[in-house]
């Protein structure tokens, strides 16, 4: 009898001992898998950029550098003239531009072509005299949807599927075991046959990303030549899987405001 409770023991602690083994080798393989997701992001991606007045956060792919803002007048001066905003398309001028990069990035001809990117939100909107409001702040979204549909010469209509010059529903990151996932509107642009664009000098593509969280409402902008070797694309949507904004509605500034429009970067 006493041999058989010995037996005993020794069988639940070999059963315990089992168990916690699996547990162990599990956990490693979860760790092991979260840190191969951590290095594919490091990949591709850089350090985060955070713009602390609009809360925006977000890793911006490698190979594009920021493009200087203007200089903050004094009280008294006119804001200067926002060289960012990508003037060649049409005389496009983004509202609310938040921050601008730009990269150079190898064709399928070897020839380095230009790509930018581009984060513009809503958040400087809300203030706006309601009879001076170019834009207001619930119109952002659609505004520019609609103006860089134009600039690209589409019309972009609502989609159930991913296809090209439409707006379909995207989440990032479609697995959300590691990151929490963020519903976008997005739309892939390919001008159509016979577009051209001299100041370019060659043909773009666009990659355009609308998020809402309440009030807010945020677009990043990726423009680039349809030839261009690496998936910017891609990248862009891995860069996404750590977008982040508070839903909290900015606070009023003094009067007026950066002029919308500029020079376009030179390329």
């Amino acid at each position: 009898m006493k041999g058989s409770r010995c037996g005993f023991v020794v069988a639940c602690l070999l059963l315990l001992g089992g168990c916690g083994t699996d547990l162990y080798e599990q956990r490693l393989r979860e760790t092991n898998a979260f840190f191969e997701y951590r290095q594919s992001l490091d990949r591709v991606l850089q350090g985060v950029w955070e713009d602390r007045d609009t809360s925006i956060r977000l890793r911006i792919p490698k190979g594009f550098a920021r493009l200087p803002r203007p200089a903050v007048p004094k009280e008294g001066e006119p804001f200067p003239v926002d060289s960012r905003h990508p003037l060649v398309f049409n005389q496009l001028t983004l509202p609310g531009l938040v921050e601008a990069w730009r990269g150079d990035f190898a064709g399928d001809d070897g020839q380095l072509r230009p790509a930018l990117l581009y984060v513009c939100s809503n958040h400087s909107l809300f203030h706006q005299p309601v009879d001076q409001a170019v834009i207001p702040s619930d119109g952002f979204k659609p505004a520019i949807e609609t103006m860089v549909g134009q600039a690209f010469g589409v019309q972009l209509v609502d989609s159930t599927e991913i296809r090209d010059n439409t707006l379909y529903r995207e989440i990032c990151p479609r697995d959300p075991k590691y990151a929490v996932q963020k519903p976008f509107s997005a739309a892939s642009i390919v001008p159509p046959a016979g577009y051209t664009n001299e100041p370019l000098g060659f043909l773009p593509k666009c990659q355009l990303y609308t998020h809402e969280n309440g009030k807010i409402q945020v677009a990043v902008i990726l423009i680039y030549a349809a030839n261009t070797q690496d998936r910017l694309d891609d990248r862009l949507r891995t860069a996404l899987e750590t977008f982040s904004v508070s839903n909290q509605i900015p606070k009023a500034t003094r009067a007026g405001g950066p002029v919308m429009g500029g020079n376009a970067p030179k390329f």
